[in-house]
């Protein structure tokens, strides 16, 4: 059952100071020579901000989606991110503190009462400005600066003032040169692996990550394998894995445990099967098919014990072995001058398709829709989805008929130090997203005005 939006109205003032510059070890701009406070791009000395994200060279697109300057310091939506790459994220605004399961297997936590991020358990980042972060009641609208989303997600961040994007990517690999002549159908670039053993006083757990890049005849492939298990003996058990295969004309093929959102917010969810991108001047075809798991999702397999996140240890679900009960297809097109250049920013993108899942316990047919158009001035994104759906919903109901939903959201630069941003979201009662936990959508209304009068002071005003 969706919630319904309040009956009030909340303004909540907050004026930050802060004039320290952004550790800007892992946000870069193209440009150096012209970086600002907080790695943006000064242009005749007007700071220019970033109105989109790429994550791997694909969109980020969802009611969180949209990086935002906080006192001349950049932050990222990420949970969004993590969830664009592939991996578990589980954010407690109690404790403060945020906890990832990378593809790769690694876990990650970052502790904002410390101001530290680890990598199962070894320290790798330590801020002094963590107690500054606001956690906020919902998930997805967390933010954090791009120096802990670099560490906590281990991927770099580049910050593209000409292109207006910044973009995300995990890929370690530099592209190398393939001659023509004398080359076989194979060569392996990387190969790489990470063992992990912990022992505790209830138990132990092991964990295998394997990941490898090349070339196949003339494309380029990752491939990616996690094991583990909670005893000596299960080391074998296959938890995740995919085979990313990418030719020269935009061809993309993956195999194994991937997401099929993609450009379309609504149609996400984490699957086991296949997806397949082809290009068709002007348009992109994308069609995925495989099983997801109907039931919401628990907490990932074998996860570290984190005292600032559990204090109390208790006994885990074996997640080991997920259940793949529900069967879902789909396909959508993209429309826009992202088919021919991925990372380009500043235009309008159209994307339309249509998906199919059913299960034990859960079933819909949906159409959806989404639409992304940004400029120097402003940003704007809009997902729209309609159907029939069955299966349960939160608070007890079941939903058994016909369903839509909708979600806007943008910024507007008044002018170089005055922006305004909005968002509206609305879910109708029987509307289901195809996995649960994929996308948590609420009724909701906010609208906010931020204004930066100088480098080191700003101010907003928001009401939702």
């Amino acid at each position: 059952m969706p919630i319904r939006p309040a009956r009030g109205l909340k303004l909540v003032l907050a004026l930050c100071l802060s004039g320290a510059p952004l550790p800007a070890a892992y946000a870069r701009s193209d440009d150096p020579s012209k970086a600002g406070p907080g790695g943006g791009v000064s242009q005749g000395g007007a700071r220019q901000d970033a109105v989109s994200v790429t994550v791997e060279g694909a969109a980020l697109t969802g009611p969180f989606s949209l990086p935002q300057w906080r006192g001349g310091r950049l932050f990222l939506p990420v949970v969004s991110i993590a969830r664009a790459l592939g991996d578990y994220v589980r954010v407690s605004a109690e404790a403060r503190a945020v906890e990832v399961r990378r593809q790769t297997g690694v876990v990650a936590d970052f502790d904002a009462a410390l101001g530290r991020v680890r990598e199962n358990g070894v320290p790798v980042l330590v801020i002094q400005d963590g107690g500054d972060i606001v956690f906020a009641p919902q998930p997805e609208a967390l933010l954090l600066p791009t120096e802990i989303v670099s560490a906590l997600l281990d991927v770099a961040i580049q910050v593209d003032a000409a292109a207006r994007v910044v973009r995300v990517a995990r890929a370690r690999a530099t592209p190398v040169a393939v001659r023509a002549t004398r080359q076989g159908p194979f060569e392996l670039y990387e190969a790489e692996y990470q063992y992990n053993f912990d022992r505790y006083p209830n138990g132990s757990q092991q964990s295998l990550s394997l990941r490898s890049t090349g070339r196949l005849r003339d494309g380029r492939f990752t491939l990616l394998g996690n094991f583990g298990g909670a005893s000596a003996g299960s080391l074998g058990s296959y938890r995740s894995g995919s085979f990313d295969f990418e030719r020269p004309g935009g061809q993309r093929f993956v195999a194994g445990d991937l997401g099929t959102g993609g450009d379309l917010a609504f149609a996400s969810a984490a699957i086991r099967g296949g997806r397949a991108q082809l290009p068709f001047s002007p348009t992109r075809l994308t069609v995925f098919a495989g099983r997801m798991m109907g039931a919401p999702a628990g907490p990932p397999p074998d996860a570290a014990p984190s005292p600032e996140l559990a204090p109390t240890p208790e006994p885990r679900a074996d997640f080991t072995r997920p259940a793949y009960d529900t069967r879902i297809i789909g396909s959508y097109l993209t429309f826009g001058p992202s088919v021919a250049n991925p990372l380009r920013a500043g235009a309008t993108v159209f994307s339309v398709g249509a998906l199919s899942f059913d299960g034990p316990a859960r079933g819909g047919r949906m159409l959806t829709g989404g639409l992304r158009s940004s400029s120097e001035r402003y940003s704007f994104q809009a997902d729209f989805g309609a159907g029939t759906f069955r299966g349960p919903q939160s608070g007890g109901a079941a939903a058994d008929g016909a369903g839509v939903a909708a979600s806007f959201s943008g910024f507007f630069n008044l002018s170089e130090d005055l922006s305004v941003q909005g968002r509206y979201d609305y879910a109708g009662r029987s509307f289901q997203t195809p996995q649960p936990g994929s996308l948590s959508l609420l009724n909701h209304r906010s609208l906010g005005v931020t204004w930066r009068p100088r480098s080191w002071l700003t101010a907003s005003l928001s009401g939702s």
